[in-house]
């Protein structure tokens, strides 16, 4: 063999040497880098283990929670959607809004608000139906809770779908603290409310509209005692 020959198979060689190198440094890149994914994306390493339920409002049960967001322990974080872990909660009749939010390296947060009762409406068997702001049934209760106050309609039937609906929206409306005072609801054939407080004094709210003005003024004037607090024309009230 030439000198020549040797420096061009020292060259050669040298060439398939790198080229093999290049391929084990490539191979052993794309392990590591599926290892990484699959260590991240598909193993236990940073599954969800425990969610942490925050109520907020009126109580939803933790039970029934923890029972809808179950399928997804054992999600890894990187995989976990939120929002399907917030729609799942979201199907629960109690619920009113909801958040969720990933604690890594294994939990997630759950943060939900529930609807509140702000009426109940009296059923044919005596119980008492539980309704929000909204007219969501929240369930059927023997007695009537405290500070929730009765449903009195008036009225053609066909009219009370529309007579419920107005009445709850201005119940949704009140203040808490002032809404807890009231014993009945009651609206006309014509649409127009009145409260009933539960020392016997008398709301008289009128028609749906200006109903957040109505609820500020009414919030004032319940600072004095009367037997009658007449906010339908809430620009000029009255009591008496």
């Amino acid at each position: 063999m030439t000198l020549l020959d040797s420096v061009r198979h020292e060259r050669a060689s040298a060439r398939a040497r790198a080229r093999r190198r290049y391929i084990l440094g490539g191979t052993g890149a794309v392990l590591l880098v599926g290892l990484l994914v699959w260590a991240v994306f598909f193993s236990p390493l940073l599954a969800l283990k425990s969610i942490t339920i925050r109520n907020s409002g009126p109580k939803v049960s933790e039970s029934a929670i923890q029972a809808v967001l179950d399928p997804f322990i054992g999600t890894p974080l990187p995989r976990l959607s939120t929002s399907d872990m917030q729609r799942a909660v979201e199907s629960l009749t109690a619920v009113e809004s909801v958040s969720v939010a990933r604690s890594w390296p294994h939990s997630a947060t759950v943060s939900v608000t529930g609807r509140e009762a702000v009426a109940v409406e009296k059923l044919e068997d005596g119980q008492y139906q539980l309704l929000d702001a909204y007219g969501i049934a929240l369930g059927v209760r023997s007695e009537i809770p405290e500070g929730v106050p009765v449903l009195d309609l008036s009225g053609p039937e066909h009219l009370r779908e529309p007579q419920v609906d107005d009445v709850l929206t201005v119940l949704g409306a009140l203040p808490g603290d002032v809404r807890e005072r009231l014993t009945t609801a009651q609206v006309d054939a014509d649409g127009l409310m009145s409260f009933t407080l539960e020392n016997g004094a008398r709301v008289v709210w009128g028609s749906a509209t200006d109903t957040e003005l109505k609820a500020r003024v009414l919030e004032v004037l319940l600072s004095q005692e009367a037997k009658v607090y007449d906010v339908s024309a809430p620009r000029t009230p009255v009591t008496r």
